[in-house]
């Protein structure tokens, strides 16, 4: 497996609530990138975006034992479990303890996320080589509801790569403050939080921190009778994903190769 010579500088921070779906994969796909894997571990969602949501949700997935599991086979992954309210706490508590831990920078990476290899290591150059910026952005790809076909705006960026230096922090949900760059263009993050089973995205549009600013009815009228021709797809501003438009599912990162969720949910097994 290749190492990347900038992991010593360099941590990853992953939020997980009921992360089942994917988080083995996407710390695996992390692991030989980063001198440590910070997995800020929950059992009860957050309350800031959904009052109710612990009431609405009290069953505990199999995160925890995915995380127990892979504690022997990756040994720099490092579990803070507790409870938070918002989103920015629980990822500011991850940046203080890469902060504690010497690291200089930290890749955000949900535990949906996922890249290329060369594009991991040429986004951690990229952020070391421009030393007047607090964190980059990078181009988000979301497949939804099948893996061949791709909802996301073109010229949508979120931050992927933060440094760690004192005063930066997270203000809203994953964006930080400080000075932001894009990343080039032709990087990608690969978001797969809309390939999911319909009880699963059910939770999430009522877990995350979002799930205040869904539109009345999406899940009954977006997702679940969805087509390839609907349209004004997004859960908060459906005008942000138009339509879906065709996605070579060879096109993944490596390490999603024969995940069992892209195998099922293929546009030929509809």
């Amino acid at each position: 497996m290749r190492d990347f010579p900038l992991k010593r500088r360099f941590a990853s921070l992953t939020l997980a609530y009921n992360q089942e779906d994917y988080i083995e994969y996407c710390l695996k796909g992390l692991a030989h990138s980063v001198g440590a894997l910070f997995v800020m571990f929950s059992e009860r969602p957050w309350t800031t975006y959904n009052p109710s949501a612990r009431k609405e949700f009290h069953q505990v997935d199999n995160t925890r034992h995915i995380l127990n599991r892979l504690q022997a086979e990756l040994p720099h992954l490092r579990t803070i479990a507790g409870e938070w309210h918002c989103e920015e706490d629980m990822r500011n508590r991850g940046l203080a303890a890469a902060r504690e831990s010497g690291f200089e920078f930290l890749l955000i990476v949900d535990a949906d996320e996922f890249y290329h290899d060369n594009d991991l290591a040429r986004i951690q150059e990229f952020l070391v080589n421009t030393p007047e910026h607090d964190s980059g952005w990078c181009r988000m790809r979301v497949p939804f509801k099948y893996c061949d076909y791709v909802a996301d705006e073109k010229d949508h960026y979120l931050p992927v790569v933060v440094r760690t230096r004192e005063g930066v922090k997270f203000m809203n949900r994953r964006i930080p403050d400080g000075r932001r760059v894009r990343l080039p263009a032709d990087l990608v993050c690969f978001n797969l939080g809309f390939i999911l089973p319909d009880d699963r995205m059910y939770q999430k549009m009522r877990t995350y921190g979002h799930a205040h600013e869904v539109v009345e009815g999406w899940f009954e009228e977006k997702w679940l009778s969805w087509t390839p021709n609907a349209k004004d797809l997004h859960p908060r501003e459906p005008h942000r994903w138009p339509c879906v438009r065709r996605h070579d599912p060879r096109d993944y990162p490596e390490i999603l190769r024969g995940h069992p969720l892209l195998r099922m949910y293929t546009e030929e097994m509809k």
